[in-house]
């Protein structure tokens, strides 16, 4: 991981979240709705289903987490590998 790519000012401006950042596209830092910390502190992927319910298709993003790490404004940053899965309904 190339940790001079991140965008750290956009990480700093966070506390308490959990953070999603790609480590092949490190500028951007997504932030977790709600989720259930504990259980990702065991997990090695974390799945997130696109909320379109009206098309014939859905997507579906898997995230590898490498690596996790905790930073001194509590917030869980998850470096991930990400990928997009298109299906049929």
């Amino acid at each position: 991981m190339d940790y001079k790519r991140v965008n750290w000012d956009s990480v700093k401006e966070h506390g308490s979240q959990v953070l999603l950042i790609d480590i092949n596209h490190p500028v951007g830092v997504k932030v977790l709705d709600d989720p259930d910390i504990k259980s990702l502190l065991s997990a090695n992927k974390y799945i997130e289903h696109e909320p379109n319910n009206y098309g014939t298709t859905g997507k579906v993003f898997i995230y590898n987490i490498v690596e996790k790490a905790l930073d001194n404004k509590d917030n869980l940053i998850l470096f991930v590998e990400s990928e997009m899965v298109h299906y049929d309904r």
